[in-house]
């Protein structure tokens, strides 16, 4: 969820591409919105040049934003793979993220009483007893 500053704009993305919108705003306080169609729009910009370098100042930095949170929580998930993969090996288990592919059991453990386990993509611990 992003909170926009008084006077920020919002839509213009299906201004310019006339794909459907992308988000939904809601307002905290009352307020008023110009509402401007893309005719509108191209006009203002024909007239005022400078309306079109505003608006891709504050998209470049909505995108740089964006990266920084992408990046932000990449890191996040290499430090939560990297903490499982230590858990998994610490208990014995191979752990699929060793092999660059995705976070769950490669192979199946055995424990004393030649019974199995092993973890799920959702994280689930399995444990199958067998007969002697």
């Amino acid at each position: 969820m992003t909170e926009l500053d008084k006077g920020t704009f919002f839509g213009e993305m299906s201004l310019f591409d006339a794909e459907p919108r992308s988000a939904s705003v809601t307002t905290l306080t009352s307020c008023d919105c110009l509402i401007l169609t893309q005719h509108q729009l191209y006009e203002a910009i024909d007239e005022t040049p400078g309306i079109a370098i505003n608006i891709i100042r504050v998209l470049s930095q909505r995108i740089r934003e964006l990266n920084n949170d992408l990046k932000a929580k990449q890191n996040d998930l290499k430090v939560q793979q990297q903490e499982a993969s230590t858990l998994y090996r610490q208990a014995g288990f191979s752990y699929a993220g060793d092999s660059q592919r995705s976070p769950m059991l490669q192979s199946h453990s055995a424990i004393s009483d030649g019974a199995q386990a092993e973890v799920d993509e959702n994280g689930s611990f399995l444990y199958s007893s067998f007969p002697h």
